[in-house]
C-alpha cells in the first residue's frame, strides 16, 4: 500500500473514532416508536408547521397537520369515522378561517377525548381565559421553545401535566 493510501486510511479511521466518541443529540436518542402520541398540529404558518412537525416526528410522535381550522375539523371527522385515536392537538390561536379556540371546540365535538394546547404570540389575559373556558391544557407563547414543547409533551404522556400558561 502506498503512503498516500495509508495516510488516507488512517485519517478515515481517526474520523470514525471521533464520530463514535461524540454523544448523539438527545432528540435523536429519544425515539418512541409506535408508542408516541398521535398529535394534530394546526398552524397557518407553513414554516412554523413544518418545523414543529419535524421536531415532533424526531421525538417519535405520529403527526398530522392542517393549515386551517376547517381542514383540521375534516381530519377529526375522518378519525371519528375510522374509529382512530387522536391524543392531542396543538393549535395556533390566530388563523384565517377559524380561530384556534373555534377549531378546538369543533374538534371536541368530533373527538370528545382529544386534548388541546394552544400557541400564540399575543400575550393576553383574555386568551388565557378562553383557553381555560374550552378546556385547553395550556397556552404556549410564541416563539416556541422546542425543549419546552418536549417537556410539556413528556408531562402530558406521563399524565401529570398541570399548567395553563407554559
Amino acid at each position: 500500500m502506498g503512503r498516500l493510501a495509508c495516510a488516507s486510511t488512517l485519517l478515515s479511521v481517526a474520523r470514525e473514532e471521533r464520530a463514535e466518541a461524540w454523544p448523539k443529540p438527545a432528540h435523536i436518542r429519544r425515539k418512541r416508536g409506535p408508542l408516541g402520541l398521535k398529535i394534530l398540529v394546526v398552524d397557518d404558518d407553513a414554516t412554523a408547521l413544518a418545523s414543529l412537525e419535524s421536531f415532533l416526528v424526531g421525538d417519535g410522535h405520529v403527526i398530522y397537520t392542517a393549515q386551517r381550522g376547517e381542514e383540521a375539523v375534516v381530519v377529526a371527522r375522518r378519525f371519528r369515522r375510522e374509529r382512530r385515536r387522536l391524543d392531542l392537538t396543538i393549535l395556533d390561536y390566530r388563523m384565517p378561517d377559524l380561530s384556534g379556540i373555534e377549531t378546538f371546540e369543533q374538534l371536541v365535538v368530533e373527538l370528545p377525548e382529544v386534548q388541546g394546547i394552544f400557541v400564540s404570540g399575543d400575550p393576553s389575559s383574555t386568551l388565557d381565559v378562553l383557553v381555560e373556558r374550552v378546556g385547553g391544557l395550556a397556552l404556549m407563547r410564541k416563539p416556541l421553545s422546542l425543549p419546552r414543547v418536549r417537556s410539556v409533551l413528556d408531562s402530558f404522556e406521563r399524565g401529570n401535566f398541570s399548567g395553563r400558561e407554559v
